[in-house]
């Protein structure tokens, strides 16, 4: 049953559309280097989220997938699949029950914390309606020792439905399922995945320094310099303010690396920063972005 556990779709987000696809199913668990592949095919740099995205899933256990939303990340769906190949036939069939019942259910990282927490819901497979929970209660647990000659007067849809109700239960395609109410342990926070089931690259790594450093690696560029002094007068002008600027080398289409400066300014989310425009400029262009690190201002050239 392991095969087919989880299938994603991988897009490019920039080249996709539905008339000419730029994406591919991907079946987890996989390993990085088979990801490598997969993001060479697909023409995106794995380690920058933005240029791919997850938008679809399949399972060939049924009924939990459902639970997932596009753009989940790639390292969690991987790791969530491989708890679940660590896991017997009964405890799957529970966890696709669980992730129904929705109580931790909301992202990826809610099943994972699901897989290692079954204990706190019951299963009961052979139950699928009010009728047989009604049944099984008084038949095989007996609750209300009722004699076997009252017991063909006794509403047990009536019964069991209350019990439901009392239990704050659901039935599912795996059977009965409510919470038990044992503790719910968060065994996993913040993407803290073992290292072995990581398939994304790393992020590229930010190197903090202040704009008169910066200023330095651009004298290193004159033909740059050349066509963006109102830039290099900018970084002179962020020295006397204080503000500092992180430097990353990312790939991008084509084959071309860039620089790009985030400007680190001394303002917060939702304040206005200064901004400094310089002219329209091909090779070194200044603007705003709304980067979820470093939401400040960008300039980017060719290295």
């Amino acid at each position: 049953m392991d095969e087919h556990l989880l299938e994603v779709y991988l897009i490019n987000t920039a080249r996709h559309t539905e008339e000419t696809p730029v994406a591919e199913w991907v079946s987890l668990p996989t390993d990085a280097e088979t990801m490598k592949a997969v993001f060479e095919r697909l023409g995106v740099d794995g380690s920058d989220t933005e240029q791919y995205q997850v938008s679809a899933f399949h399972s060939s256990l049924d009924g939990w997938s459902e639970a997932l939303k596009p753009g989940e990340s790639l390292d969690d769906l991987n790791y969530l699949a491989v708890l679940l190949t660590q896991r017997s036939d009964e405890e799957r069939d529970k966890f696709a029950a669980a992730a129904q019942y929705g109580d931790h259910a909301a992202s990826a990282a809610d099943l994972i914390n699901l897989t290692h927490n079954l204990d706190c819901y019951w299963l009961y497979p052979t139950v699928h309606n009010s009728d047989d929970y009604g049944h099984y209660l008084i038949d095989d647990l007996d609750e209300l020792e009722l004699p076997e000659a009252a017991k063909k007067y006794f509403d047990y849809k009536a019964f069991g439905r209350d019990a439901v109700r009392e239990d704050g239960g659901t039935f599912t395609d795996y059977g009965y399922i409510y919470n038990n109410k044992n503790d719910f342990a968060v065994w996993y926070t913040d993407h803290d995945i073992p290292k072995e089931h990581r398939i994304t690259p790393d992020q590229p790594d930010t190197v903090f320094m202040d704009a008169a450093a910066v200023a330095d690696q651009l004298y290193l560029h004159p033909d740059i310099l050349l066509r963006a002094d109102g830039a290099v007068e900018l970084l002179n002008q962020t020295v006397q303010r204080g503000i500092h600027l992180a430097a990353v080398d990312m790939p991008q289409r084509h084959g071309q690396r860039v620089r790009v400066l985030f400007l680190s300014a001394p303002c917060h989310r939702g304040q206005q920063c200064q901004r400094q425009q310089t002219q329209n400029d091909p090779l070194f262009h200044i603007s705003p972005t709304p980067s979820k690190r470093i939401p400040w201002l960008r300039m980017s050239y060719p290295i």
